[in-house]
């Protein structure tokens, strides 16, 4: 189990929080207790949470997104590549075909060999 990187409790309000609940997708305040999500609601409900246990955040309408959310799917492309030979430290056409070939070793009959980070301009 990992500690969480957040040292206080957190609420945020006034926001437009995206929870992926389909019977209710939006809310407006969101209560954060030792780095997990304890509390979603609307403002007029912040009543119910006090507020001394937590820092106040006003997201003055901003949107909230789920964690995770990378919109240029960086992460994604690298979780893909790992089935990939590298060959972006390759810095000649003698080390390319010595890197290909080692890898084409690996391979059962029908398998395809995929590469990445080839940059013949290096050489």
């Amino acid at each position: 189990m990992t500690k969480s990187r957040i040292k206080e409790n957190l609420l945020f309000h006034n926001g437009r929080i995206y929870t992926q609940a389909p019977e209710k997708p939006f809310c407006q305040a969101l209560g954060i207790i030792d780095g997990k999500i304890a509390w979603m609601g609307m403002d007029d409900d912040l009543y119910q949470l006090p507020p001394d246990k937590f820092k106040i955040i006003n997201l003055h309408g901003r949107i909230v997104l789920p964690s995770f959310f990378e919109a240029h799917m960086h992460f994604a492309f690298w979780a893909w590549s790992l089935g990939h030979i590298d060959l972006s430290e390759c810095w000649s056409y003698d080390e390319t075909l010595r890197t290909i070939r080692k890898s084409m070793r690996r391979l059962k009959r029908g398998e395809w060999l995929v590469g990445r980070g080839w940059f013949r301009d290096g050489w």
